[in-house]
């Protein structure tokens, strides 16, 4: 919590701590109301990257950022948490890029096969020409089993009141080693209503794959990325790019 804390001082230049406050909040209100018999797992990580791509489609500029993540999960199978997320700009000094939460439920059967169900928000400021707000919530359902998984999304207002768009994503990890794996993730964007004259018209497809290395309470990760077709107004954050990432867990 004193990390969370120090993180947010540091990054506070345009909005102050109000992403940290958010989490904050919410993470307070759940245990709260769930507290008693449930038993929290209370966890978190900082990870700096080489570039924060959403969905294929870089949202950082293709430039770095620190993301604070604080979660929690209990016994009741309720689950929470958010990231607050900073980044290093072209120009100007490190500035907030925005603030990501999210709620759920998730079980899992006597046959290892597990599922999901909640929501989730997202609201970050995108530098592009012209500037990009890209503020939405959605739903999620998802099944596991193994190193399986799958989510649907549903998006009613994407960005915009009735607007609404779906996305479903695969995603499958490999463990080769007891600190090594690979990962590999592939996803659609689908618009459904209500973007007539927007930018959100086609049909997006975005896939990943990494490798990770562990090394203690650090993994290291390296990740090709893309999209396509490619997102506008600024094709140039979907291309082909490689991500560097180093996550340190707490």
């Amino acid at each position: 919590m004193a990390a969370a804390a120090r993180t947010c001082k540091d990054l506070r230049r345009v909005e102050e701590s109000a992403p940290c406050r958010l989490i904050g909040g919410l993470i307070a209100a759940a245990a709260l109301t769930l507290s008693g018999p449930a038993s929290a797992q209370l966890a978190g990580n900082l990870a700096l990257q080489s570039d924060f791509r959403l969905r294929g489609v870089s949202v950082s500029d293709l430039r770095p950022t620190l993301a604070l993540t604080l979660g929690d999960d209990f016994a009741n199978g309720v689950y929470l948490g958010g990231s607050a997320i900073g980044q290093d700009p072209s120009h100007g000094g490190p500035r907030m890029l925005g603030h990501m939460e999210y709620l759920g439920f998730a079980a899992r059967r006597r046959n290892g096969v597990a599922w999901d169900v909640g929501v989730n928000n997202q609201d970050l400021s995108v530098h592009a020409r012209p500037p990009i707000r890209v503020r939405y919530s959605e739903a999620y359902f998802g099944v596991s089993d193994g190193d399986i998984s799958g989510r649907l999304y549903i998006s009613p207002n994407y960005m915009r009141p009735g607007v609404s768009v779906a996305y479903l994503e695969l995603n499958r990890v490999w463990r080769v080693e007891t600190d090594w794996r690979f990962a590999g993730h592939v996803g659609v964007f689908q618009p459904l209503t209500g973007t007539s004259g927007t930018t959100v018209r086609r049909t997006r497809l975005d896939g990943r794959f990494d490798v990770v290395r562990r090394l203690g309470p650090v993994e290291l990760d390296l990740g090709l990325t893309a999209a396509s077709p490619a997102a506008q107004p600024e094709p140039r954050r979907s291309r082909p790019g490689f991500v560097l990432a180093a996550t340190a867990f707490f």
